[in-house]
């Protein structure tokens, strides 16, 4: 079972999963189509994504205009600084960005509904990080440049970004010293 929390955007939700822990390890469902139907998401699941990256990699913010995804995103090993950006105009918070510290170790995956822009930021030296489509990915991503109408938020994004980066560069060295 999961529990589902809202964030400060129109349709995008926490899902906090329940892990169940004992001298093996730890058990936990990442997804599971009935709880999906219970937030009222009806995804078709039709590709899984993996990727592994280090520290520093800042990868996005990118987005599909023509073929709109929606994604649930979860951090298998480390953590990362996530962002998103509702690009969707019908949207009561459209234009407005989230970001957030995503762990491995707190069993929780980001759901993102088609019309989001979307980013990270590796915050640990390793990154394990997966997210599910339900359709099919093509070429024609974009991705958020200066020029944009977005060039705002893509600076946002960056700022924080960098702040995020260098608070836990500075604990991470502190805690060596």
């Amino acid at each position: 079972m999961m529990e589902v929390l809202s964030t400060s955007l129109h349709g995008m939700l926490l899902w906090q999963r329940v892990a169940q822990a004992d001298v093996r390890g730890t058990f936990s469902v990442v997804w599971n189509r009935d709880d999906l139907a219970q937030s009222c998401i009806a995804a078709d699941f039709i590709q899984d994504n993996l990727i592994k990256t280090h520290r520093g990699t800042l990868r996005g913010l990118h987005f599909q205009s023509r073929h709109p995804q929606g994604k649930l995103l979860t951090v298998l090993e480390g953590e990362v600084y996530d962002a998103a950006v509702d690009l969707r105009p019908e949207s009561p918070t459209f234009g407005r960005a989230e970001g957030l510290v995503l762990r491995a170790g707190d069993h929780t995956s980001l759901w993102l509904p088609p019309g989001f822009a979307h980013g990270f930021l590796s915050l640990s030296d390793h990154v394990v990080y997966s997210y599910k489509v339900y359709t099919r990915s093509v070429e024609e991503t974009g991705q958020l440049t200066q020029s944009a109408d977005y060039s705002g938020k893509l600076r946002w994004f960056l700022r924080l970004s960098f702040d995020v980066y260098q608070n836990n560069d500075r604990t991470r060295h502190r805690g060596r010293e």
